[in-house]
C-alpha cells in the first residue's frame, strides 16, 4: 500500500473513533473559534478557555456571586400598588435599605452570621484578637489600630506611622493614623474613617467628641491580600493645654450604605466599628505623679454606677506592645515601690474640683477612694484620678485601670502607665 493510502486509512479509523466518543460528531462539525482550542468544541475533552469567553472570578469558595441568575424566580417589586411617585420618595430610603438587606447574599438573606454575607464586614480591632463580635467584655479602650506621632503635620506625614507607640504633646502639631479592617467577603469603596478627641472620659459619647478630620479608603474583601490598611487622618491635631496629652482619642469607621453607623454610636463595646486609645504614659525617674480630670460621660442612662481604679499585671495589658513598638515588650513589673491611687469623690462637671496638686501623700491618701457608688443623674459627673508612684526603677512598670460600670455593663475606662527612668527608647 502507498503511502498515501496508508495516510488515508489512518484518518478513516481516527474519524470512526471520534464518532464512537461523541454523538456530536454525527451532525456537521462546528469550526473552531480561534487557534487557542486544542480540540473541538464537543463533549470529547474539555475545551480550553478562548480569548473571548468570560473569566470567573478569582475568590475562595464555590458559592454564587450574589444577584438574580437565570432559572430564579424574578424579585417582588418594593413598591405597593397604587402608589404614587410622592409616596415613593418618601418611602425611597428605607425601601433601599431593605433591599440591600435582603441582597446580602447570593439568594437573599441568609440569616447566618453577618460576616459571612456577600458584604463587606468592617472592624477596628479594640483588642489585637478583636474579629468584630459584639457586645464584647473587657478592656476595649485600648485599640492596637489607633497611632500618633507628635511634633509632625499632616501634611508632611508618611502613609505610614513613623512611631507605633507615640504619645501626644499639647501645643504641638500631631498626626493621626487608624488601622481599618474588612473582614467581609465584598471590597468596600470610599469607608469613612474619622478622627476625634475627647477629654478623659469613663462614658464617650457624640457630645463630649470633637471631629478632627475625615479620611476615605478603599479596603478589599478578607479572601485577598489586601483586606486591612493604614489610613491617614488629612488633618493636623493640636491638642488644647487644658489636659494635653492625656486626652482621648476615638475613630470610627464605617460604610453609610452597606456596613452603616447609628450617628450617636462612640461605644466599642456595642460596635465593631469603634476604636478608643484612651491611655497616660507617666515617664519619671521617681515619683511618677498624676492628678487627672475624668469625667463620667454621658452613654449609659441616669441610675447606679460605679467607679473603681485598681492595679492590673502587665501581661493584661498588651498595649505595651505598641508602645514600645515591638511584638513583645521588656519593661518589667514595678516590685519594690510605695503607690497611692484613688478617685476623688463625683461631682457635677459645672463645678470647680478640688484642688490637689501640692498636696502631701498623706493629705492626697485622705480625700481620695479606689472605688466611688455614684447616683448619676440627669447633669454628667465627674471625678480626679490620683497616681503616685515611688521607687520605680529602671524599665519597670505599674499599670493602672480605672473602670465605669452601670446598668451591668462596662461604659468605659482609662488606663495610666507609670515608666521608670530611661524606659522611653
Amino acid at each position: 500500500m502507498s503511502r498515501d493510502g496508508v495516510s488515508r486509512l489512518l484518518r478513516g479509523l481516527r474519524r470512526c473513533a471520534e464518532r464512537v466518543r461523541c454523538a456530536l460528531h454525527k451532525a456537521p462539525r462546528p469550526a473552531r473559534c480561534c487557534h487557542c482550542r486544542s480540540a473541538d468544541p464537543c463533549e470529547c475533552t474539555p475545551p480550553r478557555r478562548c480569548c473571548g469567553d468570560p473569566e470567573p472570578p478569582r475568590r475562595l469558595g464555590a458559592e454564587e456571586p450574589p444577584g438574580w441568575h437565570p432559572g430564579r424566580a424574578p424579585a417582588t417589586s418594593p413598591w405597593r400598588p397604587g402608589e404614587t411617585d410622592e409616596e415613593r420618595g418618601k418611602r425611597f430610603q428605607a425601601v433601599l435599605l431593605e433591599e440591600v438587606r435582603r441582597g446580602s447574599g447570593p439568594g437573599g438573606p441568609r440569616f447566618g452570621p453577618r460576616k459571612d454575607e456577600w458584604l463587606p464586614y468592617l472592624v477596628i480591632r479594640s483588642n489585637p484578637g478583636d474579629r468584630g463580635r459584639r457586645p464584647q467584655t473587657g478592656v476595649a479602650w485600648l485599640s492596637p489600630d489607633v497611632f500618633v506621632t507628635p511634633d509632625l503635620h499632616s501634611d508632611d506625614a508618611r502613609p505610614l506611622p513613623t512611631k507605633l507607640g507615640g504619645i501626644a504633646v499639647a501645643g504641638r502639631p500631631n498626626t493621626l493614623w487608624a488601622h481599618v479592617w474588612n473582614l467581609g467577603r465584598a471590597p468596600v469603596a470610599n469607608a469613612r474613617v474619622e478622627f476625634y478627641w475627647c477629654d478623659p472620659n469613663l462614658g464617650i459619647a457624640g457630645n463630649a467628641a470633637n471631629l478632627v478630620g475625615v479620611a476615605h479608603v478603599d479596603v478589599d474583601s478578607r479572601e485577598t491580600g489586601r483586606c486591612h490598611v493604614i489610613v491617614k487622618c488629612p488633618t493636623t491635631w493640636y491638642p488644647t493645654m487644658a489636659v494635653g496629652s492625656h486626652q482621648c482619642l476615638v475613630v470610627r469607621y464605617f460604610e453609610p450604605l452597606t456596613d452603616p453607623i447609628r450617628l450617636q454610636d462612640f461605644n466599642p463595646y456595642t460596635s465593631r466599628h469603634v476604636a478608643q486609645r484612651n491611655i497616660t504614659v507617666v515617664d519619671a525617674a521617681s515619683p511618677a505623679h498624676l492628678i487627672l480630670p475624668l469625667r463620667l460621660g454621658c452613654n449609659t442612662p441616669p441610675g447606679r454606677a460605679t467607679v473603681s481604679v485598681g492595679r492590673v499585671a502587665l501581661r493584661d495589658v498588651p498595649w505595651l506592645a505598641v508602645l514600645e513598638g515591638t511584638t513583645e515588650h521588656d519593661l518589667r513589673e514595678a516590685s519594690d515601690v510605695q503607690e497611692l491611687v484613688g478617685l476623688t469623690p463625683a461631682a457635677p462637671v459645672t463645678e470647680t474640683p478640688m484642688a490637689l496638686e501640692g498636696l502631701t501623700v498623706e493629705e492626697l491618701r485622705a480625700l481620695i477612694s479606689p472605688r466611688l457608688e455614684v447616683d448619676r443623674g440627669c447633669d454628667e459627673l465627674a471625678t480626679q484620678l490620683a497616681v503616685h508612684v515611688d521607687g520605680l526603677s529602671e524599665r519597670e512598670c505599674a499599670a493602672y485601670h480605672v473602670t465605669q460600670r452601670a446598668a451591668g455593663a462596662t461604659t468605659g475606662g482609662y488606663t495610666v502607665i507609670a515608666r521608670g527612668p530611661r524606659a522611653a527608647r
